[in-house]
């Protein structure tokens, strides 16, 4: 079972931005894509995301994470286009019934997820998890507290992931078959498994907590060792971003 949404090591030019750009560019296209409605330019932001994700050496990490997209817009093309039975009909066999707004509001849906939702992936995937919380601490004045919050959790998501495989692997070894029978079964063998993971992430938890005490967590003013700094690629990025969201908005005004 591979862990998702974790930092992959890399010297790509979004491995290289400044982690305040990455949010900026992830939110901002990430809010254009509900703002806007064109088909075409929801396409094409779609295509860019895919672009810069295939383009910065995650492909092989992020596999579960274009596993799981496509999942989900493959569901969302699907109840989209054949439950929506406005314009012209463009197909027609049965109960099945494909028009030109439904099939045009499915791939809308599908670009409007990928274009808002995969930017947030690049962002996590890219940026080391302490430079995200660095950053939003010194630039945006967000209490450490709530920072490490969500550090620590971007962190125990791929523990968790590898501790579950190992009672799979554990489980699976004394015999137990869990990959026989239908999805109600399954679930029914999985349920089980997550007694030892609760018992295990509950112990993790404590040990941080101890940890944390120890070292006199949020008794004094927070410093960082490594202190990010803005570039002209930066620049460049935001500019681009700003043009970008320009444009959606102007397409979406006419």
């Amino acid at each position: 079972m591979k862990a998702v949404l974790q930092y992959v090591p890399g010297n790509s030019f979004f491995h290289r931005l400044h982690p305040i750009t990455k949010i900026i560019w992830a939110v901002l296209f990430g809010i254009l894509c509900f703002i806007c409605q064109n088909i075409w330019f929801l396409g094409t932001i779609a295509a860019l995301n895919l672009l810069i994700f295939s383009s910065s050496g995650i492909m092989q990490e992020g596999k579960p994470v274009i596993k799981m997209f496509s999942l989900i817009c493959s569901f969302l093309l699907f109840f989209t286009v054949f439950f929506n039975r406005d314009g012209l009909i463009l197909l027609e066999y049965g109960i099945i019934i494909i028009t030109n707004v439904g099939l045009a509001q499915g791939f809308s849906m599908v670009f409007r997820t990928i274009g808002s939702l995969l930017p947030i992936c690049i962002m996590i995937m890219l940026t080391p998890a302490n430079d995200l919380a660095s950053a939003v601490v010194r630039y945006f004045h967000v209490p450490y507290k709530y920072a490490f919050a969500v550090t620590a959790t971007l962190r125990f998501i791929p523990m968790l992931t590898g501790e579950m495989s190992h009672i799979i692997q554990a489980q699976t070894a004394r015999g137990c078959e869990l990959d026989k029978g239908g999805p109600l079964n399954r679930f029914r063998k999985i349920v089980p498994l997550t007694i030892p993971l609760l018992s295990s992430s509950v112990k993790k938890t404590e040990q941080m907590a101890i940890s944390l005490e120890v070292r006199g967590f949020g008794t004094g003013q927070r410093s960082s060792y490594r202190k990010a700094r803005f570039g002209a690629k930066d620049i460049f990025v935001l500019a681009m971003t700003a043009t970008g969201y320009v444009i959606g908005i102007l397409l979406n005004v006419q």
